[in-house]
């Protein structure tokens, strides 16, 4: 346990998603623009999962490492936590045949994401926005309660409302197999969600 936060099962889910890149990338495949938006995305998520453990590690030692690697790390974290949603579904406009950067209203699509990821920026210098670092009796306290933090479940929402609408919509395009890894990861999105609210 760190902090109170069960990052176990965050490096379980590591070391599953390390063995899924390395069946992905050493098998044969067609080098295309979906194999390697498929990758990127694997190794977002990837990125992701090691910085929410490392996270932890930062938070249970904030008294003891510098004020600057907690920041950087949660930062780098809250800002991976913005971008995977829409890669997933760049990935399923790529499957599709309609890449969103051919199409100006799935391009708008993206922007919520691109303003979370600046939003992250932002609180470097205007802490509080997402989460802020305050000192109280002598010990720095994390505090993620910022307004923006809120807007982030949001954003996951309104992403995940948007890529189960749109791999409904070209089921035809994706086979069933890529369904279902989509459906099961909204699914345990929407249920790290309800448990962490």
């Amino acid at each position: 346990m760190l902090g109170g936060y069960n990052a176990y099962f965050e490096m379980a889910a590591l070391l599953f998603l390390l063995a899924m890149m390395l069946r992905f990338f050493v098998s044969p495949k067609f080098d295309n623009q979906t194999n390697r938006s498929f990758g990127l995305f694997l190794i977002t998520v990837c990125i992701d999962i090691a910085l929410d453990v490392f996270s932890c590690v930062t938070l249970e030692k904030i008294n003891e490492w510098p004020l600057w690697l907690i920041i950087a790390v949660n930062t780098l974290f809250y800002c991976f936590q913005a971008l995977i949603p829409t890669m997933m579904l760049n990935y399923i406009q790529l499957r599709a045949g309609h890449p969103c950067r051919r199409n100006k209203k799935l391009l708008l699509l993206m922007l919520p994401g691109v303003l979370m990821v600046i939003a992250q920026v932002i609180n470097i210098f205007l802490p509080g926005l997402v989460f802020s670092i305050e000192t109280q009796d002598g010990k720095r306290v994390f505090d993620n309660g910022g307004p923006l933090n809120t807007a982030l479940y949001a954003e996951s929402v309104f992403y995940m409302a948007v890529t189960f609408i749109q791999a409904t919509r070209y089921k035809a395009h994706l086979s069933r197999p890529e369904r279902n890894c989509i459906y099961t990861f909204l699914a345990v999105v929407l249920g790290a969600m309800l448990v962490q609210f």
